[in-house]
């Protein structure tokens, strides 16, 4: 699991029991700082970059973001760790640090940093405590409108991201034509992987993390394949060690 530092410690009784919160240690404290600042005309891996040196991390930015240009965008009053998570999520992106480094790769693609494709883990209904699929029915998005402000022209400009009704309709006004299309094309991805998810109980594996990609075989037609992991919590408690998943296909 990594080295966690404690920040928080509760004893009480009865029962008797000691809880703890902690977060990772290598998540230093000047990346929770505010800071104010305009970034112009800057690839995603150098911005990822000077602020990784910044607070003493080297960072790992995937092929594909590295060369792509932020003509403007803008950090106001929110920590450098708050400004990356919303870069990247308006790429379609994660973020986060590991092991001394910040990386930044694809969200949902179960990929490293490296841009090399993460073993899948196979999981069958004899190796879960319990599961439970959830298929929406409502009609997709087939797009997704975001919009920017274009100073010069002093006027709002949609960007369309996919193509035909019924549209979805992001409500922040970004700062320039390619930050708004990037969103547009995210959000429009989120929307397409939502539509299915997948949560299963099972036995405590240590090995199993987020953006890692399972292969599930023997649940059924329209479940079985792969699926990325969105979430991962690990529970040890008086029942024994179990690990709960939250699975996008």
């Amino acid at each position: 699991m990594g080295v966690y530092v404690a920040n928080e410690v509760t004893i009480q009784s009865p029962p008797q029991t000691v809880r703890i919160k902690a977060h990772a240690a290598n998540l230093k404290k000047s990346l929770k700082e505010q800071v104010s600042k305009q970034w112009h005309q800057i690839t995603l891996g150098n911005l990822v970059e000077q602020i990784a040196q910044k607070h003493g991390y080297g960072a790992k930015v995937a092929a594909e973001f590295k060369d792509i240009l932020v003509q403007h965008t803008y950090q106001t009053n929110e920590s450098d760790m708050s400004f990356l998570t919303k870069v990247a999520r308006e790429y379609g992106a994660t973020v986060k640090p590991i092991g001394g480094y910040i990386i930044f790769v694809s969200k949902g693609q179960s990929k490293s940093a490296t841009g090399k494709t993460l073993e899948a883990i196979v999981i069958t209904p004899q190796d879960v405590i319990n599961w439970q699929a959830c298929f929406t029915v409502r009609n997709r998005y087939n797009s997704v409108i975001a919009k920017w402000y274009d100073y010069k022209k002093g006027e709002t400009i949609s960007e369309t991201a996919g193509i035909g009704s019924p549209s979805y309709v992001i409500q922040e006004v970004y700062s320039s034509s390619e930050l708004a299309l990037s969103a547009a094309q995210a959000k429009l991805k989120q929307l397409k992987r939502s539509t299915a998810t997948l949560d299963i109980t099972m036995p405590g594996d240590p090995q199993v993390f987020t953006e890692a990609k399972l292969n599930l075989a023997g649940f059924g037609k329209e479940i079985n394949g792969e699926w990325v992991i969105s979430r991962v919590e690990h529970i040890l408690d008086s029942t024994g060690y179990k690990t709960m998943i939250d699975k996008q296909n």
